[in-house]
């Protein structure tokens, strides 16, 4: 990516060292060392502070990264993770109905399925974190006009955290009332 060395070369043409900088983004040295080094990348907020203290525009700040960003966010195994866990939760369903009507037994190859729907959930949320995928949707959107407001950071945390609850919660009541219903109809 870009980034890195775009941030680099002008934070040295404004002649801050990575502290200086740091403090006007509100972030500490070691995320500016990281974002110069390619390790994470600024979220939106931070993109935007960057490129008001370095007087040029978004785009030029990002460059060439927004390609990547596109090819990132729909990365191939986040595709294939998503197929995985709707294929497994299927079978984890259709087990059901043997559960009740034929033999317990059928109850080992339910437990196999839902445990394999989980491991594809977590490499999903892996490759998720590992390509920034939130972080780079709100670039994205933010540079394709759908959003004009970067969020407060604190309150970026408090959403995700809200979403991570809501996501546990949904996935147990929709798991749970699924299997619910199809062992009173079967």
């Amino acid at each position: 990516m870009n980034i890195s060395e775009q941030i680099r070369v002008n934070r040295k043409k404004i002649s801050a060292s990575q502290e200086d900088l740091a403090e006007r983004v509100y972030v500490s040295r070691q995320t500016i060392s990281s974002w110069e080094n390619g390790k994470s990348y600024p979220d939106l907020q931070s993109l935007l502070l960057l490129s008001e203290i370095f007087s040029i525009s978004l785009d030029e700040l990002i460059k060439g990264d927004v390609e990547e960003m596109k090819e990132k966010i729909s990365s191939e195994k986040m595709k294939w993770g998503s197929y995985a866990m709707v294929l497994f939760f299927v079978l984890m369903v259709s087990m059901l109905p043997f559960v009740k009507r034929v033999s317990s037994y059928f109850m080992v190859p339910m437990v196999i399925f839902s445990l394999l729907m989980i491991g594809a959930s977590i490499l999903v949320e892996k490759e998720k974190k590992l390509y920034q995928v939130e972080t780079y949707g709100e670039i994205l959107e933010f540079m394709e006009g759908r959003k004009t407001e970067p969020m407060d950071p604190y309150e970026r945390k408090k959403k995700l955290r809200t979403g991570i609850v809501y996501k546990i919660l949904g996935g147990f009541l929709v798991g749970g009332g699924a299997a619910a219903l199809l062992l009173w109809i079967f």
